[in-house]
């Protein structure tokens, strides 16, 4: 079978479920996929998928001073990865990169 140019053809149109599901599972299996490559990963696919998406990075100061960085994907105001549940609230989130796609 031919997926050339195909994202998750298999079951029709990839949706926003299944491909934060694809990028859970191969988080399990890539060595060192910490939030980012999966955020831009999981931009890439919604953005190749019409879906609308909007890549986030936020940062928050540790009590021993040290600066730490997550990322996170959003579309249509939801978190499809990178969600850290209420601790992602803590984080101070940086605005949009000029050109960014939002």
């Amino acid at each position: 079978m031919n997926l050339e140019g195909k994202t998750a053809v298999v079951f029709g149109v990839a949706n926003k479920r299944s491909i934060a599901w694809a990028i859970a599972v191969a988080q399990r299996v890539v060595p060192r996929a910490t939030c980012l490559p999966q955020a831009l990963a999981a931009e890439a696919l919604l953005v190749h998928c019409g879906h609308p998406v909007e890549l986030r990075i936020g940062v928050i100061k540790t009590d021993r001073g040290r600066l730490v960085a997550h990322a996170w994907v959003e579309s249509a105001g939801r978190i499809v990865v990178g969600g850290l549940g209420r601790a992602l609230s803590r984080y101070t989130a940086l605005p949009p990169l000029p050109g960014a796609r939002v």
